[in-house]
């Protein structure tokens, strides 16, 4: 399902990597750590799926909303290998609450990492707060928008095209290293 207000699939973990369109699917899921990818025909919840697009120049990989990527530490530790290379924006929002997070690398170097943890209705913590802020950043945090919208609007903000079209959407199946 596509959100339309901001034409982004609808997921709880949002992965772009800039800079890899030269890479067949296959390979840039694998340089994440994925192994027996599968293409499967469907858009609804299955365990271990993920699904893939591109947009201009930077690969969109989604999670399901049963947060198996969100919960792979390891996937977030390739995430931060891969961003020593190339741009990556990797986002997340919590499951019944507000919490959200989002961690961007430029150039081989972490420029912003923001964790707030919204587990206890009306006391936000920040949890993580490195790197400069982000140049709409604070514009976009101050909006009362759905979570989704808002780090949505910041991975915008950092030059990443979101145009989502279900047909141009590929969902595979797949396993991870423990």
């Amino acid at each position: 399902m596509i959100v339309e207000e901001i034409n982004c699939f609808d997921a709880p973990f949002l992965i772009f990597i800039k800079g890899i369109n030269h890479l067949s699917d296959n390979e840039t899921l694998k340089l994440l750590g994925f192994r027996k990818l599968k293409i499967i025909d469907s858009l609804k919840e299955k365990e271990n799926s993920l699904y893939l697009t591109r947009c201009q120049n930077w690969i969109h990989i989604m999670d399901n909303w049963l947060y198996n990527l969100y919960h792979k530490t390891s996937i977030r530790n390739r995430l931060d290998d891969v961003g020593k290379i190339y741009d990556v924006f990797y986002c997340s929002i919590g499951d019944i609450d507000d919490s959200f997070d989002f961690t961007y690398y430029q150039d081989g170097k972490l420029r912003r990492k923001y964790v707030l943890n919204d587990t206890v209705p009306k006391n936000q913590v920040i949890e993580q707060n490195i790197g400069e802020v982000l140049p709409l950043e604070e514009k976009i945090l101050s909006k009362e928008i759905d979570v989704q919208v808002k780090i949505v609007e910041i991975a915008k903000s950092v030059g990443i095209g979101i145009n989502h079209k279900e047909e141009n959407i590929i969902c595979y199946q797949y396993d991870l290293p423990k």
